[in-house]
């Protein structure tokens, strides 16, 4: 599981897989995007590896990504060479159109063969996700790439390779693959989780950050009693908050970086008082660069009013909204902090 500083920062997982370089905006949470942003700075790095990784994804810094993809087939091999179970998060978007099968096969074999780590796949395109995932030809295919990679990196006599194929039976889904959705408005919510809990996932997750509206989560979306039950066989049984197609994990957060739009506090409230009526671990990110902690007298701040004004930043803000009155403030970051009504939300799913 993830290591508690890490936790502590409002991180979820403690090494990023940089399997995929770039991608294509699709919805308004992408207008800031922190990866992005991140590229177009390393396209200029002094290491000529970081710099040909990241060159040619970005016309400009705010801009975003500009469509172009690139597969890392070097970092394929990372998991493998780390002993400690390690808990990574995979960047960018291993479901985007532009990245080739063979490669997501690859992917998911090194992730069976590691199967001491938890791998979070997080997509925009859960479309793929089901279609790649609901394949029922995806098991067997994956377990005979993770078998002939076995045999080009280890180089075994056919006796050690039929016993590593032995040895190594597959569980369907894998218990350390953990597949989510992100979304930051209802819109975006409900075209992308109804796909996702379509797809054979042991654990199902959304990820709404930046959250930019309020959202209601769907009784369809949750699980009917949440009740810890076994999934999966021999090495790989996985106890997990439930095993049926719902949502085993919410994860909220504020927008951050330059031009961050500001979250609203009910819309945090309203999301936690969900996954706790329903039992679905919560994970309070952090509020992003806006919060209603801020100091009297400061002036970057944004008041909700009910009938308020209509502005970039405020647009929306009458939805959801409890008080009126409730201010934010521009604090940035690091002073926002992740306290939601004094107290930290560090929830996650339940596994063994």
């Amino acid at each position: 599981m993830t290591q508690p500083a890490r936790i502590a920062k409002g991180l979820y997982w403690d090494r990023a897989w940089s399997l995929v370089s770039g991608c294509t905006p699709v919805s308004p949470g992408c207008a800031h995007c922190w990866a992005a942003a991140e590229a177009h700075m390393r396209a200029r790095n002094p290491n000529p590896k970081i710099r040909r990784r990241n060159a040619g994804l970005t016309a400009r810094a705010a801009s975003g990504f500009d469509g172009r993809v690139r597969v890392n087939e070097d970092l394929l091999d990372v998991p493998l060479k780390i002993r400690k179970p390690t808990t990574w998060a995979i960047w960018t978007d291993l479901f985007h159109s532009s990245v080739p099968e063979a490669f997501i096969l690859s992917a998911f074999a090194r992730m069976f063969v590691a199967a001491r780590h938890i791998f979070l796949v997080l997509t925009k395109r859960p479309e793929r996700a089901l279609a790649w995932l609901g394949s029922p030809n995806a098991p067997g295919l994956i377990q005979a790439t993770a078998c002939v990679e076995t045999w080009r990196r280890d180089n075994p006599g056919r006796k050690q390779i039929a016993e590593w194929y032995l040895a190594h039976m597959m569980d369907w889904p894998l218990p350390n693959v953990w597949v989510g959705t992100t979304a930051e408005n209802q819109a975006a919510a409900d075209e992308r989780i109804p796909l996702l809990l379509r797809a054979p996932a042991a654990v199902r997750f959304v990820s709404l950050e930046p959250m930019l509206g309020p959202v209601v989560v769907r009784p369809e979306w949750l699980p009917p009693a949440a009740q810890p039950k076994i999934c999966g066989k021999g090495r790989g049984a996985f106890l997990g908050v439930n095993v049926s197609p719902r949502l085993s994990w919410v994860i909220c957060g504020g927008e951050t970086g330059p031009g961050a739009r500001p979250m609203h506090p009910d819309w945090a409230r309203s999301l936690r008082d969900q996954c706790a009526a329903a039992g679905v671990p919560f994970f309070f990110k952090g509020w992003g660069e806006w919060s209603p902690r801020g100091e009297r007298g400061n002036k970057n701040c944004v008041v909700c009013r009910l009938t308020g004004e209509s502005s970039p930043i405020t647009a929306g803000w009458h939805q959801g909204c409890r008080d009126e009155h409730q201010v934010v403030y521009h604090t940035g970051r690091r002073r926002a902090g992740r306290v939601l009504d004094r107290r930290t939300h560090n929830e996650f799913p339940q596994v063994k």
